[in-house]
């Protein structure tokens, strides 16, 4: 009976510093994630919105530009139609 006992608690303490363990190893795949990647991923995605909005401004700038006259108005469309010009065999 003693050692059916002494086994049991044996077992019990086991399963208690076993769980403790996958506790801390949690505890501690939190802490690097919070401390490593989170801040990676926060950098990349800041870099790429950033890209994105420079990116428009650079677009609109440039439109912008091409379109507008000094006094600030569009440029009207003017469309210049050329008559194709056919090219015709010559014989060797």
């Amino acid at each position: 009976m003693k050692l059916q006992s002494f086994i049991e608690r044996k077992c019990y303490q086991l399963a208690k510093k076993k769980k403790l363990l996958k506790r801390r190893a949690f505890f501690f795949k939190i802490k690097i994630f919070l401390t490593c990647i989170l801040p990676v991923v926060i950098v990349l995605l800041a870099v790429k919105i950033i890209q994105t909005l420079v990116r428009t401004e650079i677009r609109k700038a440039a439109a912008g530009a091409g379109e507008l006259t000094p006094s600030n108005q569009k440029k009207p469309a003017v469309q210049i139609s050329e008559k194709p010009e056919f090219i015709t065999p010559k014989p060797c």
